[in-house]
């Protein structure tokens, strides 16, 4: 039997590791499995596999390498063909058709937003469309420059939350739903004041 330079606790991936620098070097599986009899049954089952993963990690054969290269040449040759070949759309009529379908989806975004909007305008915090209006209510709040139209606009959705508040109470909404609508209230009046 072979003499190793073994430690005793040594795991079976350092074990695994030293056996798979020997087969790279010509030595047989059966020479690692007697350098090391505690770990033999689970190198019996790694090192075959790691035998084939050496193989596979090899270069190609030449032959196979410029059969590959020729194939990919082609592929990119049928593409270039096909891209040359394919109707024009650098002319006039190829932009006016990318500008029109541009135009039509931001037009239908803008529309399908302002109608969202709009339905997010008499909603409660309890609503899914919540969000959608305190979105709108932020972005105006941050397009608000001067301190006139800042001060006005948080006047403004102080009254809206009196609305929300008279809405609640009427829908017998709950009283934590009642006192989330005054705390805004508040706060926009604060804000408002200062």
């Amino acid at each position: 039997m072979e003499q190793t330079n073994r430690r005793p606790n040594e795991s079976i991936a350092d074990v695994l590791e030293e056996c798979r620098r020997r087969l790279a070097r010509g030595e047989s599986v059966e020479r690692c499995l007697a350098a090391y009899p505690a770990h033999a049954t689970e190198l019996a089952a790694l090192l075959p596999l790691a035998v084939r993963a050496q193989q596979l990690a090899r270069d190609p054969h030449p032959a196979f390498a410029a059969a590959a290269r020729r194939r990919f040449g082609a592929a990119v040759d049928v593409a270039r063909g096909a891209r040359e070949a394919a109707p024009a759309r650098r002319g006039i009529w190829g932009w006016l058709r990318v500008v029109a379908v541009a135009a039509v989806v931001v037009l239908v975004l803008g529309v399908s937003g302002v109608g969202l909007s709009q339905a997010a305008d008499s909603s409660l915090p309890d609503s899914p469309l919540y969000p959608v209006r305190q979105a709108n209510e932020t972005i105006a709040q941050i397009l608000s420059r001067s301190p006139e139209n800042r001060t006005a606009l948080e006047i403004n959705l102080a009254e809206r939350r009196l609305v929300d508040l008279e809405l609640a109470e009427r829908s017998q909404k709950p009283s934590s739903l009642l006192r989330r609508i005054v705390m805004q209230m508040v706060v926009l009046t604060n804000q408002a004041t200062d």
